[in-house]
């Protein structure tokens, strides 16, 4: 008998609580849920219990799940971007995010109207509040003959990335072309820092040889395009490729560079000068003193020109001046004596 009044009293307990109506693993609204025992545990709606933790997947740690969305092609430069892609503009702003700067400032130094783009990025220094300052970054690609605006703006802003983040591996984010780009610019600047200098000279003709035949190509394509009726004829802009050679216009990037740049410069011409002043000043000809008479004589000696009578008179004069010479030697002598 005790057995079944104690089913019975287990039994009524569970009638007399209500029930949770929120189907929320971890909040409630209606204020029927009992106390949640720790943050892994989630509700159970069936059972109206806690439930261990749930899957980290499947949103038991709050996480939200993301669809995935289709690549993005850009209208200016044709480039895809998938999901996890980023513009190299995009990956410059993060960067100086994360560096605590202000965003990069990307501005086209030529015309909107083309037929070439030139982009100049300026990344300000940490420390300073305003731009101008001697630390600023200024960057300027050397092609100057790039026919998409967009190409332009996402090339300057890849040497950005190359001078603030040269070890980071972006070409895992970064969509064609400017994957290639990158790629190239690091294998370059790896070179130069190793000191082999210039890229060698057969990948630059070949590089020369494949602009010479893409630009054929063009060619070959405007007079095919040219060919065609009116009717059929339309212009579409270039897409963006990649390029061989990303490098910076000047050799230096900030006005603190510049200045020392052109001190060290100056200090070399210094140092040639003294080299060359050192070496004059050892290999210089030996002073030699001469009298005046002696002087007169030689001159007249390496005359082509001279007479009899002139020699006789620079003699009479020497035996003249030896023997004053020897008049004052016996007048000291008997001075002395």
């Amino acid at each position: 008998m005790g057995k079944g009044s104690k089913k019975n009293s287990k039994s009524g307990s569970n009638a007399s609580t209500p029930k949770c109506i929120c189907d929320h693993p971890f909040k409630c609204s209606c204020g029927n849920r009992p106390e949640r025992p720790s943050r892994g545990h989630m509700w159970n709606v069936e059972t109206q219990e806690w439930g261990g933790k749930g899957h980290k997947q499947k949103g038991g740690s709050g996480q939200i799940s993301q669809k995935a969305t289709s690549a993005i092609t850009t209208s200016v430069g044709q480039t895809t971007i998938a999901q996890w892609q980023r513009l190299p503009s995009d990956l410059l702003r993060e960067v100086c995010k994360k560096e605590k700067r202000p965003p990069p400032k990307l501005k086209c130094l030529t015309s909107m109207q083309g037929p070439y783009y030139k982009y100049r990025c300026i990344i300000q220094d940490a420390k300073e509040s305003k731009r101008g300052g001697e630390h600023d970054i200024i960057l300027i690609p050397s092609n100057n003959k790039i026919e998409n605006e967009e190409q332009a703006k996402e090339e300057a802003a890849l040497l950005g990335l190359l001078t603030l983040t040269p070890k980071i591996p972006h070409e895992r984010k970064l969509p064609e072309p400017y994957r290639t780009t990158w790629i190239n610019a690091v294998e370059a600047s790896k070179n130069n820092n190793n000191g082999a200098g210039k890229i060698k000279k057969s990948s630059s003709v070949a590089s020369m040889e494949d602009e010479k035949r893409g630009g054929n190509k063009k060619n070959a394509a405007s007079s095919n395009s040219s060919k065609l009726p009116p009717s059929s004829s339309f212009t579409t802009a270039s897409a963006a490729t990649a390029s061989s050679m990303l490098v910076n216009s000047t050799s230096y990037a900030t006005k603190a560079e510049k200045r020392q740049q052109q001190l060290s410069k100056k200090l070399e011409k210094l140092a040639k000068i003294r080299k060359y002043e050192a070496v004059r000043m050892a290999n210089r000809n030996h002073p030699v003193f001469l009298s005046a008479s002696t002087r007169k004589r030689i001159e007249t000696l390496l005359r082509a020109d001279v007479d009899e009578s002139v020699l006789k008179a620079l003699m009479e004069e020497e035996e003249e001046e030896e023997k004053k010479a020897q008049e004052d030697d016996d007048e000291e002598e008997s001075t002395r004596g």
